[in-house]
């Protein structure tokens, strides 16, 4: 459990910095979130 809770932190780390940068670019997030979408 303790190594799902470490997994799912780690996840979410590197996803706020994927989402960071995709911030910097509107293009590549609106292309993200249609992606995401679907």
């Amino acid at each position: 459990m303790n190594y799902h809770n470490t997994f799912v932190k780690t996840s979410m780390f590197f996803l706020a910095k994927r989402l960071v940068q995709l911030n910097k670019n509107p293009f590549l997030l609106k292309k993200f979130s249609e992606t995401t979408v679907l």
